[in-house]
């Protein structure tokens, strides 16, 4: 029930009669926004670790190594998704 009425709002605010179109659309729009997200966490850890390193050294090194490994892993992420994108 929820996911007709959500379909209907999606090709009323889009416009798209053809269900091809719309997925493709959607795709888009998905792959774009997860990429989106993979790079705000990846920016999110950069920025948590400067900043908490600042603040009277409460953070540990393995707590850093963690955070900077978690921002190199969502990079890795959106460089296979352009990787894949190209091709």
């Amino acid at each position: 029930m929820v996911q007709k009425v959500v379909k209907k709002f999606v090709k009323k605010v889009l416009g798209i009669p053809n269900k091809q179109k719309e997925n493709k659309i959607m795709s888009k729009k998905a792959r774009h926004i997860i990429s989106l997200v993979f790079a705000a966490i990846a920016l999110a850890m950069g920025v948590a670790v400067i900043v908490l390193s600042n603040l009277d050294d409460k953070i540990t090194t393995d707590d850093k190594i963690t955070l900077l490994g978690i921002a190199v892993f969502c990079l890795g992420i959106l460089a296979v998704n352009n990787i894949s994108k190209e091709k």
